[in-house]
């Protein structure tokens, strides 16, 4: 357990630090579904005591991101496929909600940074830059979310997120390996959705945002789940 985490930082209550940092061990998978921890190896791990842990291991249970197994002790849970997916699906549906939001609050400065990093994005994937590509886009997606102004629906989203960043990042790998021309689907599903911000379509916007998240869904659930019978070729 020792080293599995980073020192929590100075920010926030301190049971805010220790629960984020408890859920971020699990997007990334420094903590494994199915993996049983307890109260006391979490506090020795993250520095803290055991009563900022307590107060964040309930948030987490509300979440249903861990499944207490003993007074002390609690278990990552594994969702089934089918939790993933509908999970998968209400991440996507809110993510495209705030979009939608965006759309009408986006500035123009926020547009002209959204097209520079289009542009990037389409440079580093003719040098065969993958990675880049793939940082450019979450600056994308964060970007056109902050524009949407509404911190509630960008709560509600990290809430519901089925998969961590480290996931997401190996699913869009496994796709570009599948079918490189994936990525330049993916980088047309960007275009689109700036073209539409221009101008102002805010359905076309949500509708291309949601369908550009849930097209990866599938990969996503075969490096969350390895042995899932929806693996894709």
């Amino acid at each position: 357990m020792v080293g599995k985490f980073p020192a929590v930082q100075a920010r926030g209550t301190l049971a805010e630090r220790t629960y984020q940092a408890l859920r971020d061990g699990i997007e990334l998978g420094r903590l494994l579904p199915g993996e049983r921890i307890t109260e006391r190896a979490l506090a020795s791990s993250l520095g803290v005591s055991a009563t900022p842990v307590r107060e964040a291991i309930r948030r987490l249970e509300q979440e249903r991101l861990v499944e207490r197994t003993g007074p002390r002790t609690v278990r990552v849970s594994q969702p089934t496929t089918e939790t993933l997916r509908e999970l998968a699906y209400t991440e996507a549906c809110l993510r495209a909600i705030a979009a939608r939001f965006a759309t009408a609050k986006i500035s123009d400065s926020e547009v002209d940074q959204l097209q520079q990093l289009v542009d990037r994005m389409e440079k580093a994937a003719a040098l065969g830059e993958t990675q880049v590509v793939l940082r450019l886009a979450s600056e994308f997606d964060q970007t056109l979310q902050d524009a949407s102004r509404n911190e509630v629906i960008a709560a509600l989203a990290a809430n519901v997120t089925a998969f961590g960043p480290s996931r997401r990042w190996r699913a869009v790998n496994q796709i570009v390996q599948h079918d490189p021309s994936t990525m330049k689907k993916r980088m047309d599903d960007h275009r689109a959705i700036l073209d539409a911000l221009r101008d102002k379509d805010a359905d076309r916007v949500e509708h291309t945002v949601r369908q550009h998240i849930l097209s990866a869904t599938d990969y996503f659930i075969a490096v969350a789940m390895p042995d899932s019978q929806d693996s894709p070729p």
